[in-house]
């Protein structure tokens, strides 16, 4: 009886721990994904920013070809 008893809570123990390893895993990935997406997003906006600036100069130096 006692040997059934010490392997059951063993198997408890066990489940119970990969249920909180499982909670944790999730919450570390959700926190990476929120990063993940916050950086994405700042990078799209340099991008947008460089691109605008690239536009900027190429015209400029149109315009100056232009005038020679």
């Amino acid at each position: 009886m006692f040997e059934l008893a010490g392997v059951v809570v063993t198997l408890g123990l066990a489940g119970i721990a990969g249920v909180v390893w499982l909670v944790r895993l999730e919450g570390r990935h959700n926190v990476l994904r929120a990063v993940y997406d916050g950086l994405k997003e700042r990078v799209d906006g340099l991008e947008e920013r460089i691109l605008k600036s690239l536009d900027r100069i190429e015209l400029k130096l149109d315009n100056k070809a232009d005038r020679e």
